[in-house]
This record gives structure tokens, C-alpha cells and sequence, in this order.
């Protein structure tokens, strides 16, 4: 917990520009105390699950035809589509 409290205010000094006192935050007693005393993990964490947005993808008002009808009429010229 005394970690996520030192993480906002050292970015905060870091995008001020004020590098020392941010070193000092980053050298603190608990990001010490955790490089001592925690391997390293050399695998990447595994994704949560949870549900996939993709911005990329716009989503229209118009219904899906999945229908063979529907399938059918585009296929069809379009002088004889119903």
C-alpha cells in the first residue's frame, strides 16, 4: 500500500521536471526494502480476463442480417431484390 502512495507524487515531480526529488521518492525506504528482500520475476504477468473492447471498432445502429434471405438478396442484381 505505501508503494501505490509514492508512485503519483513521483510522477508528478518527474513530469515537473524535478528529477532529483523524485529519485529521492524512488529511493525511499519501501522501493529499497523491496528490491533487497523480492526476486524478480523474469515472466510477464498474465492478462486479466475480462471483456475485449476495441476502440478501433465502430458500432452501427443497423441491425445484423444474418439470414439466408438476407444473404441471398445480396447476391441477387439489384433490379430483382425484394
Amino acid at each position: 500500500m505505501e508503494l501505490f502512495k509514492l508512485i503519483a507524487p513521483a510522477d508528478l515531480k518527474l513530469r515537473q521536471g524535478q528529477v532529483g526529488d523524485c529519485l529521492k521518492l524512488l529511493e525511499s525506504y519501501w522501493p529499497r526494502f523491496l528490491v533487497a528482500n523480492v526476486p524478480v520475476v523474469q515472466q510477464p504477468a498474465k492478462p486479466q480476463p475480462g471483456p475485449s473492447l476495441r476502440p478501433d471498432i465502430e458500432l452501427s445502429e443497423e441491425p445484423v442480417e444474418t439470414g439466408l434471405l438476407d444473404k441471398m438478396k445480396d447476391r441477387l442484381p439489384e433490379w430483382i431484390r425484394f
